[in-house]
């Protein structure tokens, strides 16, 4: 097998499982925080939230070895490959929305190591959790969000091929 194919696969399989993830903690933290305000809802106990918390933890150290073998299969295989983005235009279009959104997502990691450093710690005070995750949540406006969804377009992207030359 090509050095290239298993970069490819390692990039599937992660990106699927990290995107899965990303996803379930977005539902999980949607279920802390009233709608449109981002308020904790108030009927929450801190023994749930310390659970939701937890949960969150390990979801968010998962991530972080996903997106970093994720990013260097990406690189690994676009040096490896012999690509022609003039023939395929639709794989810059995807490296573009990919790469353009590491510096956000270094950051946001910053902002997770932080919040799994706190609870190796065992940490019992939810302000401290509160306070990482709010910061992580309102990290660059909403920037992290739009991310999400540039991935989630690079999949039709990847299987549909618009302005695919051939």
């Amino acid at each position: 097998m090509k050095i290239d194919k298993i970069f490819l696969v390692v990039f599937t399989v992660c990106a699927i499982m990290w995107l899965g993830l990303t996803s379930a903690r977005l539902i999980i933290s949607n279920e802390m925080l009233s709608s449109k305000t981002y308020q904790y809802l108030p009927q929450i106990n801190i023994q749930t939230e310390f659970v939701y918390f937890s949960v969150i933890s390990k979801i968010i150290y998962l991530n972080l070895i996903l997106y970093a073998l994720i990013l260097i299969s990406a690189i690994g295989f676009i040096l490896t490959k012999e690509i022609s983005f003039k023939e395929n235009p639709y794989l810059l279009t995807s490296a573009i929305m990919y790469f353009m959104f590491v510096p956000v997502e270094i950051y946001c990691a910053n902002l997770d190591w932080n919040f799994i450093w706190l609870g190796w710690k065992n940490s019992i005070n939810i302000e401290e959790y509160r306070h990482l995750f709010m910061e992580r949540i309102r990290a660059f406006s909403g920037l992290p969000m739009i991310a999400i969804l540039c991935y989630y377009t690079i999949i039709p992207l990847i299987i549909f091929k618009p302005f695919n030359k051939k």
